[in-house]
């Protein structure tokens, strides 16, 4: 019994307070009054009320109770979502919950992941930016499926974690397996982080190279399985005993995949449904609006029991712009400096130039003289990781034609990680003795940063406040001053450029708490949730 008691004394002395202060900041941004926030995106809440009604809908992810067109991904976020709504009802926060525990998860597994390789501080760090990010307070509170993608991506990366640790096979295939059910949320999406998974497994792995192959061999196994599992299952089916697959040209999950979620995120929409419901992202003044028409190929629509009416609901034939982004949502202009443009900076990307120069500092620091510089240690190979993680996705969203805004919350693990690792690998730094060329970089990349960072949120914030653009950039110039010229404790200095440059993204990712909204963008709710329901449900008669 005293040994018992001595272990449940000994595991709550292990608990990290400030874990559990930021998990409940979290709890609070993210869940706050969901209870308040409306029918979230309507696309998506139309698809959970069809699902509810039948497991036959519930499979195939349909759009409509009568089963005629699915959604345009697949199921497996919203199997998450219909379980809430059975089990307590069709109300806003039942359809969001999914969304605000995946968020909360998706924090806890960073804390873990950074834990045992840059230790607590960088941990902690890490996990309150990835709170503190507005995009992730966005669609934490929404029931799009970019919070459950985010969550079953690094679960993935955590497991990977492990897997090179314990040299396990196994492990390494239920990484990549996870991806596959990745793929199941959001299809082509889930595989930009497979390079860096990849990459890593090689860096990382111990093993002598004919294990490793045989792990990546076996680890692509599971990978396309786990892929290919639903796609197929759905495909074989008789297309006129199912659903149409929405936002297909050929009425095919695989077509859906590599068509419009797939070449037409990169090149511009051609077909799908766009933007044309509520929650869906930033509206673009002007965008193409063009009227739906229903997808062919379903006949004998009388025989499923009700008449449908697709009148601006499906938009067969959608028009795109070939600019830099499509005629729907505002995402900027494409090039290297999209994301530091307001549309998807003042979402994404305000701890972007600290990740960057975090990245060189702390890989820098983590340098070893005593060995060649392929031979890499610990702490490096974790950050090629993230490194791995981000400049892929980075590269897409600069250049791709069709995406919503909201997709950005794929840079949030690495920015958060990379920003936080650098801040505490310079903080290391300081109680070290080097005051050589190394240390003289090392001051120079943090001020860089803290600067760097400190004008692109001036930039951001500049048309609603030039007091608070003025405020941070003033700041930042004056902590990165003290830290190269080590007039004050640097320490001291570092906490104050945080302190501030945390201050507008902390404000920026409260008003949709403040507001009671569930929109993946700023559009207030003007109707209750029992009007939109009911708009909903009288669509269907």
């Amino acid at each position: 019994m005293k040994t018992k008691k001595a272990n449940i004394l000994r595991q709550a002395s292990n608990v990290d307070l400030w874990l559990v202060a930021i998990l409940i900041l979290a709890s609070l941004l993210y869940g706050w009054n969901i209870w308040k926030a409306g029918s979230a995106n309507s696309f998506y809440t139309s698809a959970i009320i069809s699902m509810s009604e039948s497991w036959k809908n519930f499979w195939y992810g349909s759009f409509d109770p009568a089963g005629f067109i699915t959604v345009d991904k697949p199921p497996v976020s919203l199997w998450f979502m219909v379980i809430f709504v059975k089990i307590f009802g069709l109300h806003g926060w039942s359809i969001v919950i999914s969304s605000v525990l995946f968020s909360l998860g998706s924090i806890f597994l960073i804390y873990k992941m950074v834990k045992p390789y840059f230790g607590a501080m960088a941990a902690r760090l890490a996990a309150f930016l990835m709170t503190l990010t507005p995009i992730v307070v966005a669609d934490a509170r929404t029931n799009n499926m970019d919070a459950t993608l985010v969550f079953f991506l690094l679960l993935a990366s955590f497991v990977l974690q492990k897997a090179v640790k314990k040299h396990s096979l196994w492990l390494v295939s239920l990484a990549f397996a996870l991806i596959g059910i990745g793929f199941n949320i959001k299809m082509l999406q889930a595989f930009m982080i497979l390079p860096a998974m990849y990459i890593f497994y090689w860096l990382a792995s111990k093993d002598n190279w004919k294990r490793t192959l045989r792990g990546s061999l076996l680890a692509t196994v599971f990978l396309i399985v786990f892929t290919l599992a639903w796609p197929l299952a759905v495909d074989s089916v008789n297309k006129n005993n199912r659903p149409y697959i929405g936002s297909s040209s050929d009425n095919s999950v695989l077509n859906l995949a590599f068509g419009y979620n797939g070449t037409q995120r990169l090149l511009g929409q051609t077909t799908g449904t766009g933007g044309t419901f509520t929650g869906m992202g930033n509206s673009k003044k002007g965008g193409n609006h063009s009227k739906a028409t229903a997808p062919q190929g379903r006949k004998n629509l009388q025989k499923r029991g009700r008449n449908i009416s697709t009148k601006g609901k499906f938009n067969g034939s959608a028009k795109h712009n070939n600019g830099g982004g499509n005629g729907i949502f505002n995402v900027g202009t494409a090039g290297i400096t999209r994301l530091f443009q307001t549309a998807l900076g003042q979402q994404i990307s305000w701890y972007l130039p600290l990740a960057i120069f975090g990245l060189i500092l702390a890989y820098l620091t983590a340098y070893e003289r005593q060995k060649k510089w392929w031979q890499l240690n610990r702490r490096q190979e974790q950050l090629i990781f993230w490194a791995g993680w981000l400049i892929p996705v980075a590269g897409f969203f600069s250049i791709a034609s069709f995406f919503h805004p909201y997709y950005t919350i794929m840079l949030a693990p690495p920015i958060a990680v990379l920003a936080a690792v650098g801040i505490s690998s310079f903080i290391e730094s300081l109680d070290t003795s080097d005051i050589g060329r190394k240390g003289y970089w090392i001051k120079g990349l943090m001020a860089a940063g803290i600067t760097t960072n400190g004008l692109l949120q001036a930039f951001f914030v500049w048309e609603y406040s030039i007091l608070a653009g003025i405020v941070v950039v003033v700041v930042s110039v004056i902590v990165s001053a003290l830290i190269i010229y080590h007039r004050l404790n640097n320490k001291v200095s570092i906490l104050t450029g945080l302190v501030v440059l945390l201050f507008i993204p902390a404000f920026w990712s409260l008003t949709p708490t403040i507001a009671a909204e569930s929109a993946a963008y700023s559009d207030f709710w003007s109707k209750s949730f029992k009007q939109k329901q009911s708009e909903l449900k009288s669509y269907w008669q």
